[in-house]
């Protein structure tokens, strides 16, 4: 049943934030991923540091990517050990799902590390035992820099069933964020790539103005050099001297 709150226009759905309220080590979780943040698309796995993870570390756990819609966990916490009657490390995420749930929850994963996006699901458990919680799924980048971990987190209440006790996905709540275009590191180098190649363009168009301005004109030597080619040029036989035979003398006449 759908609980109501508020009045005239302004209804909030208290069912949407019951949740939220319950488990305030998710919430707890969810800050310390947009700490980790900084204004960033998605944090580092690098960067998950358990100190910083402290009261929620039993319910924490880190997932990798092996395939769309398949993750494993590479660490988890104590309880998600308890509920499974054993230790989890290297085990899909669906081994904690009912059978029925993992379809859809195969298609939540692939859209939180394609999107990317955050995923938090409301639970509950198999049969009557009176178990439900709640899980919440952060993405993060690899050492690769491609998103292949997840940071997740894990609570439940009620419920004295025996282990392995399997869940059910009751709500999902999705938060879209910005895409990954590329590669980070890639990013970085094209953006610096892209700055040295205007600083050498407008480095190169300064040396040549710079040029231009300080060009030396012609000196006094060479002013006098053209001087003597342009009166040269312009003087009858084009400044070459013409040598002719010299005049043979006609004799007198009454000579011979």
């Amino acid at each position: 049943m759908r609980r109501l709150f508020g009045k005239g226009a302004q209804v909030i759905a208290l069912s949407e934030y019951r949740g939220t309220m319950r488990f305030p080590l998710v919430n707890e979780v969810e800050a310390y991923w947009e700490g980790l943040r900084a204004g960033r698309v998605l944090p580092d796995r690098a960067e998950v540091d358990p100190r910083g993870l402290e009261r929620a570390l039993d319910h924490v756990f880190i997932l990798e990517r092996v395939a769309p819609g398949i993750v494993r966990f590479r660490v988890a916490g104590s309880h998600l050990a308890g509920l499974m009657g054993m230790e989890i490390s290297g085990m899909p995420l669906s081994a904690l799902f009912t059978a029925a749930a993992r379809p859809a929850l195969a298609a939540h994963v692939q859209r939180l590390f394609d999107g990317p996006q955050t995923l938090r699901l409301t639970l509950s458990g198999e049969g009557a035992h009176g178990l439900y919680g709640t899980m919440l799924l952060l993405p993060l980048r690899s050492e690769t820099g491609a998103i292949g971990r997840a940071l997740g987190c894990l609570v439940t209440e009620g419920g004295g069933a025996r282990a392995p006790c399997r869940l059910r996905i009751d709500a999902a709540r999705v938060k879209p964020l910005p895409p990954l275009l590329r590669h980070p590191r890639a990013r970085a180098r094209h953006g610096v790539f892209r700055m040295a190649r205007k600083l050498c363009a407008a480095t190169a168009g300064h040396q040549r103005k710079r040029a231009a301005r300080q060009t030396p004109g012609p000196s006094a030597c060479q002013i006098r050099r053209l001087t003597v080619r342009a009166q040269r040029a312009a003087s009858p036989g084009g400044g070459r001297q013409v040598l002719r035979p010299p005049e043979t003398p006609v004799p007198a006449p009454g000579w011979h």
